[in-house]
């Protein structure tokens, strides 16, 4: 899947260099395809009784492949979200995330750590799914407005400024001229 995604990112697929029609070509014919891909495994699963070996190891490939077209249609939507005009606020909120992609993961591993584990609030197990979708939510919310914040100071989040640190073995400038 790595490489299917370095493929497409080398054929312009990632980079918004394909035309309207060929991301709408993309997202009608992954989501269409991932659709009943997907649901079929779930019938076979419910006819089976979920049986582990059977719907972990057999049934299991069509969420798997109808979730690799399911995220070709996905990359089809987004495209075209891109080389459009809406809302161009939340795209640019979203684009701030992307560049700090790295601190952006390791504070919200940091956040559910603090709220699930022991050495937090030990609310592990304790949240339903409705709350936990929140909690995801609510991290999303967080990371939409701190990073455009961070981004107007610095050029880079603090990991990748690390990281990049470390690849050139050189201190990089941080903060913004």
């Amino acid at each position: 899947l790595m490489l299917l995604g370095m493929a497409l990112f080398r054929w312009g697929w990632l980079t918004a260099q394909r035309t309207p029609a060929a991301y709408r070509k993309l997202a009608i014919v992954g989501c269409g395809l991932a659709i009943p891909v997907i649901a079929w495994g779930v019938v076979l699963n419910e006819r089976g009784g979920w049986e582990y070996v059977q719907t972990f190891f057999i049934n299991g490939q069509f969420n798997y492949w109808g979730s690799v077209l399911m995220a070709l249609g996905y990359i089809g939507l987004v495209m075209l979200w891109c080389l459009g005009d809406a809302l161009p606020a939340l795209r640019a909120r979203f684009a701030a995330v992307g560049r700090t992609a790295f601190s952006c993961y390791i504070a919200q591993s940091l956040i559910c750590t603090l709220l699930f584990y022991g050495h937090g609030f030990g609310l592990y197990g304790r949240f339903g799914y409705a709350e936990q979708a929140l909690v995801v939510f609510a991290i999303w919310v967080l990371l939409l407005f701190v990073a455009p914040a961070w981004l107007k100071r610095y050029r880079f989040g603090p990991m990748e400024w690390l990281w990049r640190s470390l690849t050139y073995w050189q201190r990089q400038p941080m903060r913004r001229a």
